[in-house]
């Protein structure tokens, strides 16, 4: 079993993830944490085994497909009754703007255990990286990024973090390569600015 948070549900965690996202959207990030560790506990993390199934947290048919046929051909998956990769999400979100950087991290990193091909997750985390100066793994994770995206915002992002790690080693060309590449797959006035220096 996951857990409790996993049995039968009157609502009550349905209603507190509901409860924290009106606490983000308010600007209440001490409160949205508050309410998410209340359904953290019951969340539980030793259920992947070899067994036939991973269970996950999947947002929709087309990652269900990048799952199943790049990120681990041929494997089945199972959906947890509920997004714990979402969850997980909010609480770095809400620890992130709290200036809480290292539990943000982890956070995103739980949420990426439960969607380990969540590309919105690693948006997010690489900026983390990005701000911490950790650039090895922003740009690791940033082309895994690519890798994973299947909308025209995700890629142009992802393209957006490549040229902004180029600059940062100075290699110009590339950035601006990078740059043109954010702003061709959707307008992107943070890369046009870029490409004006």
């Amino acid at each position: 079993l996951f857990g409790q948070v996993l049995q039968d549900d009157n609502g009550e965690v349905r209603e507190k993830i509901k409860n924290a996202e009106k606490e983000i959207f308010d600007g209440n990030y001490a409160e949205a944490v508050r309410i998410i560790e209340t359904i953290i506990p019951n969340i539980r993390d030793d259920v992947q085994d070899e067994g036939r199934f991973d269970y996950l947290s999947l947002n929709n048919l087309f990652e269900m497909y990048i799952y199943t046929e790049i990120y681990k051909k041929g494997r089945l998956v199972k959906p947890t009754k509920f997004n714990f990769a979402y969850i997980y999400k909010l609480y770095g979100f809400s620890l992130f703007k709290l200036s809480k950087d290292d539990k943000a991290r982890e956070a995103y990193e739980k949420a990426l255990f439960w969607n380990p091909i969540g590309v919105d997750l690693m948006l997010d985390l690489s900026q983390i990286m990005y701000m911490a100066k950790q650039y090895k793994n922003f740009i690791e994770l940033s082309k895994k990024c690519l890798k994973y995206s299947y909308e025209i915002n995700q890629i142009s992002l992802c393209y957006y973090n490549l040229g902004k790690y180029y600059s940062e080693k100075e290699n110009y060309n590339l950035a601006v390569n990078m740059y043109i590449l954010s702003h061709y797959f959707k307008p992107n006035k943070a890369a046009f600015k870029k490409l004006e220096k």
